[in-house]
């Protein structure tokens, strides 16, 4: 990016020939088999999901063109999640496929000043056919003075790239709910972070009692707080 931090290739398709032009550019042909069953080793694969969704619903993960026109043709012009005016999709997201660790951040901003409110770690598998199910959301303790080890490397990276991410694109205020992927060099064991999506609004699950249970407190207050509350 020109920010110069690692992200997913993607592309925002009108058409399906812009969704197969760009396709061919990340690898993917007509040779591979459709990888809906979640066979990731023999060929390119491409993601193709809405703008505007939950979870995993409408998110394909395709080998083929033949799995991506499929894929295009049942997102294209279904409506859009949580639209008020009935709107329909327009274009389609059409992205590489990033193996490796999925972490995802809420973090709340005040006038450009971040803090996370918490770190999870995304445990998805295929099943019955969907290659992205949720087996797990792991709420994850954030890397403090006391950690060591590759555990707290992994976290610092995590967060560090997230607060420069939200720098990058302006966004200064409110919540948000990031998305990355995370790799690591198994001779280097550097650490790669890749974004795959910033969603300003809050994490689509019932994150409140499990955050107050576990950390003692949790996203939403702390937006309120940052609105409302005195300047520290």
């Amino acid at each position: 990016s020109n920010a110069g931090l690692d992200v997913v290739k993607q592309k925002s398709c009108q058409t399906l020939g812009e969704a197969e032009q760009f396709a061919k550019e990340l690898g993917l042909n007509d040779d591979a088999s459709d990888a809906t069953k979640g066979d990731e080793s023999n060929s390119p694969l491409v993601v193709v999901k809405p703008h505007r969704g939950v979870a995993s619903d409408d998110v394909y993960l395709c080998s083929s063109m033949q799995s991506l026109r499929e894929a295009f043709s049942k997102i294209h012009s279904s409506p859009v999640f949580g639209s008020s005016t009935a709107a329909k999709h327009q274009s389609v997201l059409v992205q590489e496929f990033a193996s490796g660790t999925e972490y995802a951040i809420d973090v709340v901003c005040r006038d450009g000043d971040r803090k996370v409110a918490a770190l999870w770690k995304y445990d998805k598998r295929s099943v019955n056919g969907a290659p992205f199910v949720y087996f797990m959301t792991q709420l994850i303790p954030a890397a403090n003075n006391d950690d060591e080890g590759p555990k707290k490397d992994v976290e610092e990276a995590v967060c560090n790239y997230v607060f420069n991410a939200l720098e990058a694109l302006d966004i200064r205020w409110g919540l948000s709910h990031v998305e990355v992927i995370v790799t690591r060099n198994a001779e280097t064991g550097s650490i790669q972070v890749r974004l795959v999506e910033v969603n300003c609004r809050q994490h689509n699950t019932d994150f409140m009692p499990l955050t107050n249970a576990c950390v003692g407190y949790n996203a939403l207050d702390m937006v309120l707080a940052a609105y409302l509350g005195e300047n520290d």
